[in-house]
């Protein structure tokens, strides 16, 4: 039958989870004072991985959480930094160097270049629709009923 374990057994389990518990919430706090500094363009004493490149779609090795963190970030003025806390309790600090403008060529994928067209079709409704609601705003709009059902018969 099932039983609950005595403490003694279970102690170093425990004592283990909130050791790592606190770990997270000290590396979190610290990452996020750097952050802050780095920010405000303080010297900090880092050791930085070598440089990659990544995308959207292809960040090898990067959280999920962490990328969507540095694609938020303004990078109008490089270095820019970005900081979050990713799984396992650590906090990852990433500096963007460069931002690079996508060139689409030849070399696109077709999957991309349709994915790009359509988000420029996308983004050409929502600017008419925005415009059509300026001009709504700006100026009286009445129907004319009358005209619609002439028109039908």
């Amino acid at each position: 039958p099932a039983q609950q374990p005595a403490l003694v057994a279970v102690q170093q389990t425990i004592e283990k989870i909130l050791v790592r518990q606190e770990a997270a919430k000290l590396a979190a706090k610290d990452g996020a004072d750097k952050l802050a500094r780095l920010q405000k363009g303080e010297s900090v004493s880092l050791s930085w991985a070598a440089s990659r490149g990544i995308t959207r779609a292809h960040a090898p090795q990067i959280a999920p959480e962490a990328v969507a963190e540095v694609f938020k970030t303004d990078a109008a003025k490089t270095p820019a930094y970005a900081g979050t806390q990713v799984p396992g309790g650590a906090y990852a600090l990433y500096r963007i160097a460069a931002v690079k403008k996508f060139a689409g060529g030849a070399d696109e994928p077709p999957a991309a270049r349709a994915l790009r067209q359509k988000y420029a079709q996308t983004v050409a409704e929502q600017e008419l629709m925005a415009w059509m609601d300026a001009l709504k705003t700006r100026h009286a709009v009445t129907i004319n009923k009358a005209a619609f059902e002439a028109k039908e018969k």
